[in-house]
């Protein structure tokens, strides 16, 4: 789903041949009218837009009320049409334990759903990473950082397909999702270690 005819242009250009659908409208209205399921969500926000309050039926029908910015909310109600064995891959500022309890984050079991995994950014780039969305209970949240090396990189992802965790910090740890307070902080503990 994309908001603009330019962007819509391009999405469908540089897609050609594939199995791509490519809507053009508001994000947040195609979402709360669509009842379509998908099998992968990729979708980056702009960060720091302004919060909204939504009430949003949970996974037993009860209305739950969830604020947060309109990014994560739009993640939260596309996270919310993920089949089974669906994925979301989303682009994030902050995305946390430390978050206020009636956001995105707090309200993801609510909704059948988890942060699988958390990828910092490498340092010295955006404070942003890429959050992991699955349906369903996992061991916790995988945790890494890319550092932009290929090797590691690649390494850090098998570590995250294997659901191993690793001695070295940067290539995976499983953290209770309560406890994640962001990467900043699991990388102020590890120093002090």
């Amino acid at each position: 789903v994309v908001e603009n005819e330019r962007d819509h242009i391009l999405a469908r250009a540089t897609s050609a041949g594939l199995d791509i659908e490519w809507v053009l409208s508001d994000p947040m209205q195609s979402l709360k009218t669509s009842e379509r399921q998908f099998d992968f969500v990729v979708s980056s926000f702009p960060i720091g837009m302004p919060k909204q309050t939504l009430l949003i039926p949970d996974r037993l029908g009860n209305e739950r009320t969830v604020t947060d910015e309109i990014g994560k909310l739009a993640l939260l109600e596309s996270s919310r049409r993920l089949k089974s064995s669906g994925l979301g891959i989303f682009i994030v500022s902050r995305f946390d334990a430390s978050s206020h309890e009636n956001g995105v984050y707090h309200a993801l079991s609510d909704f059948g759903l988890r942060l699988d995994a958390f990828f910092a950014m490498p340092e010295n780039s955006v404070p942003s990473g890429i959050a992991i969305i699955r349906t369903g209970e996992g061991p916790g949240v995988f945790v890494g950082r890319f550092s932009g090396d290929i090797r590691r990189d690649s390494i850090l992802l098998q570590n995250y397909r294997a659901k191993r965790p690793s001695d070295e910090f940067g290539l995976g740890r499983i953290i209770p999702p309560h406890e994640f307070r962001g990467w900043a902080s699991l990388e102020a503990n590890e120093k002090v270690r």
